[in-house]
């Protein structure tokens, strides 16, 4: 977060580095700004995403 803010290094910049999805990186400064800290904890997944991915093979179709 602090490098993002910064301003040192652009959104594009920082994802490439940390090999993450500029759709990611925004749900991330998305839960920082409203979480602090703490919204960047991961994330319980639902049922739903455990059942996807106990159905194939243990590859999450999510990513």
């Amino acid at each position: 977060m602090n490098e993002q803010r910064s301003g040192n290094f652009t959104l594009s910049e920082l994802c490439r580095h940390f090999e993450i999805s500029s759709q990611t990186a925004y749900k991330f400064i998305k839960r920082y700004e409203t979480e602090g800290i703490a919204g960047l904890e991961e994330k319980q997944r639902s049922l739903h995403d455990h059942l996807l991915y106990a159905e194939f093979g243990g590859i999450s179709p999510l990513g």
